[in-house]
């Protein structure tokens, strides 16, 4: 017997992975793919690696495997993402258009008594 899950049932159990990746890692950061995602713009000059990743939940779950990443690229045409060590906040100036690229940077997440180990 085979089990089968709608797209938004598979992106969800993705997500519920990358939560528990991130926090066995001490890291806290979360991610909305449709909310974040700055189109047209790459962060240049920190990057950390690349992947191949079908969508951007993808480069996510790199992303949050590597607690040193605080943000991606992810070129849509190569199937690549990008991970990053800095973000447009710590490097404002390195944000530089770039038409097949979207910048998403992952949001800091503060919980009572883990902030203190991030």
């Amino acid at each position: 017997m085979f089990l089968r899950f709608t797209y938004f049932e598979l992106l969800w159990l993705l997500i519920d992975v990358a939560w528990a990746g991130v926090f066995a890692k001490n890291c806290a950061f979360q991610f909305n793919e449709d909310g974040h995602g700055i189109y047209g713009m790459s962060l240049e000059g920190s990057l950390i690696r690349n992947h191949t990743a079908a969508v951007p939940v993808n480069c996510f779950l790199k992303c949050a495997q590597d607690c040193d990443c605080i943000s991606f690229n992810y070129l849509p045409s190569r199937r690549t993402c990008e991970l990053n060590n800095a973000s447009v906040e710590t490097m404002p100036g390195q944000l530089k258009s770039k038409s097949d690229s979207i910048y998403y940077g992952l949001q800091r997440v503060e919980f009572p008594g883990l902030a203190s180990e991030v």
